[in-house]
């Protein structure tokens, strides 16, 4: 799904900004934020499994779950601000009117990997 989105994101960002420097830029951050994405999903696979083997494990103090938590919240925190500067930098690279055609194409991307409601 967010390899799907991620191509539709792209394709609208070539057809509505003619500008080849900017387009350029933008179809590079698009391709960042995909891999963030990816990235960030695998890394929440990982906390899963972590926090699936801590449960089975009887023997697990509190302590190393609370670990395993703050560990995943700065990698989250972490990725949420890389995305965001990536989504602002695409703003600032964009006029409002290819700004409505390249959002409206990021949420629908967003909400096809769950991100958003």
């Amino acid at each position: 799904m967010l390899k799907q989105g991620a191509a539709q994101m792209r394709s609208v960002i070539s057809e509505a900004v003619t500008d080849p420097l900017r387009r350029d830029q933008l179809l590079e951050r698009a391709n960042r934020i995909e891999r963030d994405l990816a990235s960030y999903a695998v890394e929440y696979e990982a906390f899963i499994n972590q926090l699936h083997r801590a449960n089975r494990d009887y023997d697990t103090l509190p302590e190393q779950i609370k670990t395993i938590f703050t560990q995943f919240e700065e990698k989250r925190q972490a990725s949420r601000a890389q995305l965001l500067e990536l989504h602002l930098q695409m703003r600032s690279l964009t006029s409002e009117e290819e700004r409505k055609h390249i959002a409206r194409a990021e949420i629908q991307m967003l909400k096809a990997i769950g991100a958003l409601p």
